[in-house]
């Protein structure tokens, strides 16, 4: 498979385990500006990113939610996720199976578009020992390096979503990389320049020193909508970076709220 399939069919990283690390806090980025911008936090996320110029490698967007209390019948299911898939122009390569017992019911779509956008789509209903019926929606999106645009992908997923009566939850993590092998200062001044890029203030991070120099900082951008607490603090915006010495490249992950996938 190509390194590009890797990267789209799930990004598959190095390992996560953290030998040696230590937390920090660090001064707060200046920000550019007060005012609120009108734009996604896809697009705020990828004009963070574009400001390293990095290059980019792949993108991944997942959105969760679920509806209480209404019950769907199998066929109903199959529609959501062909719905989905259809918004996306991704239903005439989708495949579905299912599965079925007495109190539940998974129906999972997956779609692939010529090594360029993988689509997962998992539709669940459960009835809890009590008898109420709750209904669980999924959507994984993998797009490649093609797809600089991620506004209208954000918003027809959330669209969808609310047009269903389900809740929404999100993460988006734009992968990328640079061709030289970063010490972990440079590696901070990076992803420095992309929280900087959205207005952002770094909350905290993490470095580690011996194995594969890793470092990854989270920060706070008043542009950034989707955000959570973590420790009493606010955040919605997370970058990392790792040398990837048989690739002979930097990786860098970004992320909103947090970063999603395995780096």
């Amino acid at each position: 498979m190509k390194k590009q399939s890797r990267w789209i069919i799930g990004f598959a990283m190095t390992s996560m385990l953290l030998f040696s690390f230590f937390l920090f806090t660090t001064d707060k980025v200046p920000a550019q500006s007060d005012e609120q911008k009108n734009k996604t936090d896809g697009q705020v996320l990828m004009e963070a990113f574009t400001a390293t110029q990095g290059d980019l490698a792949g993108t991944n967007m997942n959105f969760w939610g679920q509806i209480e209390n209404k019950e769907y019948s199998q066929e109903h299911m199959e529609k959501v996720a062909i719905d989905v898939a259809t918004q996306l122009e991704m239903d005439q390569q989708a495949d579905i199976q299912t599965q079925q017992d007495k109190d539940y019911t998974q129906v999972r779509l997956t779609s692939l578009l010529e090594d360029k956008m993988l689509l997962t789509v998992i539709v669940e209903s459960m009835k809890n020992q009590e008898g109420h019926i709750n209904t669980y929606l999924v959507v994984d999106l993998s797009l490649g390096k093609e797809y600089q645009n991620l506004d209208g992908f954000e918003s027809n997923i959330k669209n969808h979503f609310n047009d269903l009566g389900f809740t929404c939850e999100n993460t988006m993590t734009i992968i990328g990389t640079f061709s030289e092998k970063m010490n972990r200062n440079k590696m901070k001044d990076t992803i420095g320049i992309s929280f900087e890029k959205a207005d952002g203030e770094i909350v905290e991070g993490i470095e580690e020193a011996e194995y594969n120099e890793m470092v990854s900082l989270t920060g706070y951008s008043p542009k950034i909508k989707n955000s959570l607490q973590i420790g009493g603090q606010q955040v919605n915006i997370n970058g990392a970076m790792r040398y990837n010495e048989e690739e002979g490249k930097t990786y860098f992950w970004l992320g909103v709220p947090l970063i999603a996938t395995e780096y």
